[in-house]
């Protein structure tokens, strides 16, 4: 399965989440990702996470979750 290229900043957001994942074995929240990145407020956060949604890279939901498409996308690479 291909998912839609990403932009830089969708691309900074997607490592920042699986980054946190890695380190902290939960998903981040949108004040952690707006203090990790350096975005003045959650707004930013929230909008890119709602284009990744789009892009079937995350689940739609309250929470930020990896979707099942791009957990296929990564287990198939490695």
């Amino acid at each position: 399965m291909n998912l839609p290229p990403l932009t830089k900043s969708q691309r900074r957001l997607m490592n920042a989440i699986i980054t946190h994942i890695e380190q902290h074995r939960v998903t981040p929240t949108y004040s952690e990702l707006m203090a990790q990145l350096g975005y003045a407020s959650t707004n930013s956060v929230s909008g890119l996470v709602r284009e990744l949604e789009q892009k079937g890279y995350l689940t739609p939901g309250h929470r930020i979750r990896l979707s099942d498409a791009y957990r296929l996308v990564v287990l198939t690479a490695h």
